[in-house]
Parts: C-alpha cells; sequence; structure tokens
C-alpha cells in the first residue's frame, strides 16, 4: 500500500514553505526584501496608527522630560538633555527590541533594509531629526518642519516609507 501525497508526519503539506521547520517561527529576516518579501501584500499601519504610536511614546517621554526640567531648569541645557534623551530613546529601543513600547502597543515593529531589527547605524539615520530640537531658537520649527515632511512622504508612499526611513537605507515599520 502507497501513501498518498503529503501524508506522512513529517510533511508540510502541498504549497508549504519547504525552507522552514514545522512548528518553529521563521528565522530572523525571513520574507524581508531579498529573502521573498514582505513586498506588496505586508501589513502596513499607516500614519494614523504610527502617529497614535508615536504620541504615547512621547507621553512616556514627558515624564522623563518634566524630571529633566525640574532638575536643570528651562533653557538650551535642559533642550539639549531632553533632545539626546528621546534620540537615545527611538535609537535604543528600535535596536535592541526593533520596537518601542508604544509600538509594542500598537502591534508594529520597526526593520531594517535587511528585514530584521535595524542596525545602531539605520536607527540613528532614521532618528536624526529628533535632534534638529538642539538648535536654539529654530529647533523646534526645524523638528515640526521635519514631522510634516515626515507624515507627508508616509502618506503619500505606496510603502509607508517616511523619508527618515528611505535617509536610514530603507528601514519600514510594520503591523505583527
Amino acid at each position: 500500500m502507497t501513501n498518498p501525497p503529503h501524508s506522512d508526519k513529517y510533511s508540510q503539506g502541498p504549497g508549504a514553505d519547504y525552507g522552514q521547520t514545522p512548528g518553529y517561527p521563521p528565522p530572523p529576516g525571513y520574507g524581508a526584501p531579498g529573502y521573498g518579501g514582505p513586498g506588496p501584500g505586508a501589513a502596513l499601519p499607516g500614519l494614523g496608527l504610527r502617529f497614535a504610536a508615536r504620541f504615547v511614546d512621547g507621553l512616556i517621554l514627558l515624564v522623563v522630560n518634566i524630571i529633566a526640567l525640574f532638575i536643570l531648569g528651562f533653557g538650551i541645557g535642559w533642550m539639549v538633555v531632553t533632545a539626546i534623551l528621546m534620540y537615545a530613546y527611538f535609537v535604543g529601543f528600535d535596536v535592541a527590541l526593533g520596537m518601542t513600547p508604544a509600538k509594542k502597543i500598537f502591534n508594529m515593529r520597526v526593520v531594517g533594509p535587511d528585514g530584521g531589527r535595524p542596525q545602531i547605524d539605520s536607527a540613528a539615520k532614521r532618528e536624526s531629526f529628533v535632534l534638529l530640537g538642539i538648535i536654539p531658537f529654530f529647533g523646534s520649527l526645524l523638528v515640526l518642519a521635519a514631522w510634516i515632511a515626515i507624515a507627508v512622504t508616509i502618506n503619500s508612499d505606496p510603502q509607508d516609507q517616511g523619508i527618515h526611513d528611505r535617509f536610514a537605507g530603507g528601514t519600514r515599520v510594520l503591523r505583527g
């Protein structure tokens, strides 16, 4: 008696991805550009969800900024410290976990150009606009202009990549 096709206990069935071990998650970077996707079908969060996550991260950072304000007082020193803390927060979480606490809440992750977590250079470039806040007098306006440019480019790009994502070599924010 012969077994029908794909009937043994190790078979993954028709159309299965035979590059994967059954029951195990794909390796890091699997499905990334150059590894078979995530292409046009990737789950993209869109501008609204990305904005919501950034807003929640901003609320988390607000507590730190208020503490720094009480310690340093309002001035250039406070502006420099808060910009550096914000920069370190986003770069650090993106490199270490591929997501900030708010992105985790909203089920989003940042992927580097290779599809895995962003490397330090990509994450540093991606968040560099935050450091515009250090510039005396005009820093806040420059950060606002950067936010507008990022929002416009995310909203107009079919892959939801903002100008900061392209500057970082092709980082992306994905759902899931």
